[in-house]
């Protein structure tokens, strides 16, 4: 606690008698006090450590590029129903709407793998759209 002002607050908030106020120095992280109405006493709660290993930056960029990459291919699906053509097969031919898809999003991976790689200049990578 900052200063004594605040632990004789929270002695107080937690009916714990003065020569109790140790407690409140006393408890570890992962602990704290509990006071609830229908218990006379406040009591000390635990919760046990749960080690985690440090998450590093080639693993958040690599979940993001997951999540961008589905966010792309989903918003080609909704381009592609929102997309209304006079061609009526389109319309009522499932399997040639997932074949456009498909090489649509083969397009963008291509696209994507080039830029990564930047064995092309950048002209080139726009001239493929």
């Amino acid at each position: 606690f900052k200063n004594h002002i605040e632990k004789d607050i929270m002695c107080e908030l937690l009916n714990l008698e003065s020569e109790k106020k140790s407690y409140l120095s006393i408890i570890d992280e992962g602990q704290c006090i509990i006071r609830v109405n229908s218990i006379k006493e406040p009591f000390l709660l635990g919760i046990p450590y749960i080690k985690r290993n440090p998450l590093t930056v080639s693993e958040i960029c690599r979940k993001n590029e997951e999540i961008l990459d589905k966010q792309q291919k989903n918003s080609d699906i909704m381009l592609l129903d929102a997309h209304k053509s006079n061609n009526p097969l389109i319309h009522n031919d499932s399997k040639i709407k997932i074949l456009i898809l498909k090489a649509i999003l083969h397009i963008n991976s291509f696209r994507n793998k080039l830029k990564n790689e930047k064995d092309m200049r950048p002209k080139e990578i726009d001239d493929l759209a």
